[in-house]
């Protein structure tokens, strides 16, 4: 069945409101479904236009989710099309000029050759770009599997991609494996009084591309220089599919809080945090 795209929302929330009892609860509270809510452009912009790229990507991704069991089973898959389209394919490239090139060759290449056979040329094609953002995933973790992390609690044949992977999912569970939240969290900051092998690990990723740095509000352009303690970063867009996160920054959370407190594993027991080292003092934010 083709969902028209201007009603695909709509049918997005219904569909999402059918399996997962949090939203439902949503839909309840703010009386979206109520034939008297009015529909306000204040209103819609809080409770519909908001949380409305959370809604679609908990529906894509999101298969079931009980309160009684307080974490989502997902699909048993791993696609790319949610990320297709303009401007998001170029989003995930990052503006890195190799990874545009991993991106656009070769689909270039294919409509020539269509064009060399007098094909008639057509849009390309979801399965075309997903492979596109598929090889631009793979450029970034095959970096990242290559350069050493020292940081205990993680793999090291998985090199510092454990470490980025690591966050990621974190980001991941809120989102999607736990109950709908109508803030989208996708930013974390380093907390101020991190270990020293976390922040070497965060220099990493930030030098490789995983990890994008996000200046503060009223920040100067060198804020960096002066330190990555209490700077906020986002994971790269390179990785969003991986992750099944947003193209968005969203709000904030301290590393040490994102890792420790709000994310579950699949079998629902609390993952440790980056900090439970004995570098470490404790202190939240």
């Amino acid at each position: 069945m083709i969902i028209p795209a201007k009603t695909l929302p709509v049918f997005a929330g219904l569909q999402l409101a059918k399996k997962d009892e949090s939203f439902a609860d949503f839909l309840r509270d703010k009386g979206i479904l109520k034939p008297g809510y009015e529909f306000a452009e204040a209103r819609v912009a809080s409770d519909v236009r908001k949380t409305l790229p959370i809604v679609m990507a908990r529906n894509f991704y999101l298969r079931e989710f009980r309160r009684s069991k307080g974490i989502g089973s997902t699909r048993p898959r791993k696609s790319y099309s949610l990320y297709t389209g303009y401007p998001s394919i170029i989003e995930v490239t990052e503006g890195n000029p190799r990874a545009i090139l991993t991106l656009i060759t070769p689909l270039a290449q294919e409509q020539l050759i269509k064009a060399a056979k007098h094909e008639r040329l057509e849009a390309i094609s979801v399965g075309s770009q997903a492979e596109a953002i598929r090889r631009v995933e793979l450029l970034l973790t095959s970096l990242l599997q290559v350069i050493p992390l020292d940081l205990q609690g993680f793999d090291r044949d998985k090199g510092l991609l454990d470490f980025v992977d690591k966050i990621g999912e974190a980001f991941e569970n809120r989102l999607i494996k736990g109950p709908f939240k109508a803030d989208y969290v996708g930013t974390f900051r380093l907390d101020l009084d991190a270990p020293k092998d976390v922040v070497n690990a965060v220099g990493k990723a930030l030098n490789a591309g995983a990890l994008i740095h996000v200046p503060m509000t009223g920040g100067s352009s060198d804020s960096l220089l002066r330190g990555l303690q209490g700077q906020r970063f986002r994971v790269s867009y390179a990785l969003a599919p991986r992750h099944s996160l947003l193209l968005t920054l969203g709000d904030f959370v301290w590393l040490s809080n994102l890792t420790s407190r709000v994310e579950l594993s699949e079998q629902g027991t609390a993952q440790s945090s980056f900090f439970d080292t004995e570098q470490s003092n404790g202190n939240s934010h």
